[in-house]
């Protein structure tokens, strides 16, 4: 029995040290790499469980249940870590995942990134949101970087070529009605009023149409110029591949300029029309052009001729004042035409180089927008007094062309345009920060200001005339605001 007891007892302190011995060998030259074999080459098993939040590094994982000593095992010498966790166990059964994002780079233009599982974590996205790993997706194309591909180039998905094509014909047409509405009823009403006569119901109903379309068009040039042109500037130039500005408030003051500018131009590069139209106004009076003369004058042949040589003048004078006010008018009308095309331009690149599952209604949106814009142009082209028709013809084509050649061109870069390139992210932005500016200072000086709160028709009219304008203007306003949740 004693003899028993004793080989118990040597049997359980040979176990004990048999136990002990393994403690002070690193684990790493049990279960580590086999000699001659690349790091690449092995595989890394999945993320522990029940040890906290684990994160890939290099050929381990790190977890918060981990030693703290473990730290110390990163003594600089090619990454040998000769004191691990027990966690930090390499595994020759591996998953394919992880050994592919130790392969895939690390996203650009996203600050510090962690590798973590099979994807990075970037300073830029440690909100944890799922928008800061899929990117801010908006009218058919990414303003963010996206989970994948970071700032990269990413190739296009269900990019449908065909329907691409007719996308060019389908704007095109679009674009033509646009134009062509407010068009067609003014040459209408032209040509009624120059064949004379009261005006009969007809042409009272075209002058309406004619009313109506451009007061709606007031309403949707407003609505561009704030949600579609200022708010998308915003979001090209607080996009996250673009980086941190040095000025915030660059779209905003890109948009100040471009109104300062229009103030400039029109305040004194027009300032002798403006003074040419104010002092013709002043001097011919109401009614002077009348060719008969009073019965009692008749024998007196020196005022018969000064009289003739008055009406002369009056005429001569009121022509010019006529012919000063169409060229403002045109003028105006041109500087809201390039604000409409610069916008055009980028609507049609983006329409070219997008794709995916919201595509559709992004081209369903644009079709919208391609026809309120056509009628809010056209409208104002319509009634140009004294432009000739070829002109109006040029401003019309204008318009009806740019949007399908923006298009056309997205098709042609398509593989090879970046939506998140910094250049590209600061040369739409600033494109659309100008429309924006030239846009807004029409819409409020030219549109509010002068069609309505200066305009001595609008004020002298019965209450009905300008609250129907101001009904049809924020009509227009409405639409197109709607439309720029798609748009």
């Amino acid at each position: 029995m004693r003899s028993f007891t004793i080989l118990a007892l040597g049997a359980l302190l040979s176990s004990a040290a048999v136990m002990a011995f393994p403690s002070n060998i690193p684990r790493t030259a049990i279960v580590g790499r086999q000699a001659g074999t690349p790091t690449s080459s092995l595989s890394i098993e999945p993320s522990p469980t029940g040890q906290g939040v684990c994160i890939l590094h290099i050929d381990h994982w790190h977890c918060e249940g981990t030693d703290p000593n473990a730290d110390e095992s990163h003594d600089g010498h090619g990454h040998e870590h000769e004191e691990a966790a027990p966690t930090t166990v390499l595994s020759t059964t591996a998953t394919a995942t992880a050994v592919a994002a130790i392969a895939e780079p690390s996203p650009t233009g996203r600050g510090a990134c962690v590798q973590h599982e099979d994807h990075w974590d970037c300073e830029l996205a440690a909100d944890g949101s799922e928008e800061s790993h899929e990117g801010h997706s908006h009218a058919g194309h990414n303003h963010g970087p996206s989970e994948k591909y970071g700032c990269g180039l990413a190739p296009l998905e269900d990019y449908d070529l065909n329907l691409q094509i007719g996308a060019v014909f389908i704007l095109l047409i679009v674009s033509l009605l646009g134009v062509m509405l407010p068009g067609v009823s003014g040459w209408v009403s032209q040509r009624i009023e120059r064949k004379g006569g009261n005006a009969s119901t007809a042409q009272s109903t075209v002058a309406y149409v004619v009313f109506a379309l451009q007061h709606f068009g007031g309403g949707v040039i407003l609505s561009t110029a704030f949600v579609h042109l200022l708010a998308h500037a915003f979001v090209y130039f607080n996009n996250e591949c673009l980086g941190e500005l040095q000025y915030e408030a660059t779209s905003p003051a890109i948009a100040m300029a471009a109104i300062w500018v229009m103030f400039a131009v029109d305040f004194f590069a027009l300032r002798p029309l403006r003074q040419r139209v104010l002092s013709t106004l002043g001097v011919v009076p109401a009614g002077c052009c009348s060719t008969s003369l009073p019965d009692h004058h008749a024998d007196d042949k020196n005022s018969t001729s000064e009289s003739a040589v008055s009406d002369a003048d009056a005429r001569s004078l009121e022509n010019a004042a006529t012919q000063a006010q169409g060229r403002l008018a045109k003028y105006e009308v041109l500087a809201l035409e390039a604000g409409i095309i610069f916008h055009s331009i980028t609507i049609g690149v983006s329409v070219g180089t997008s794709s995916g599952p919201g595509w559709k209604a992004f081209l369903i949106a644009i079709i919208f927008h391609q026809f309120c814009e056509g009628v809010a142009l056209a409208s104002r082209i319509a009634v140009l007094p004294t432009t000739r028709m070829l002109t109006k013809l040029l401003m019309y084509t204008a318009f009806v062309l740019t949007t399908p050649v923006g298009v056309a061109i997205g098709i042609g870069v398509r593989q090879f345009f970046n939506g998140n390139d910094r250049s590209t992210l600061l040369a739409i932005g600033s494109l659309n920060s100008i429309s924006a500016g030239i846009l807004i200072y029409s819409a409020m000086v030219q549109i509010i200001a002068g069609d309505f709160i200066y305009n001595k028709a609008m004020l002298t009219a019965p209450l009905r005339r300008p609250l129907a304008a101001f009904f049809f203007f924020t009509i227009g306003a409405f639409i197109m605001s709607v439309l720029g949740k798609w748009a």
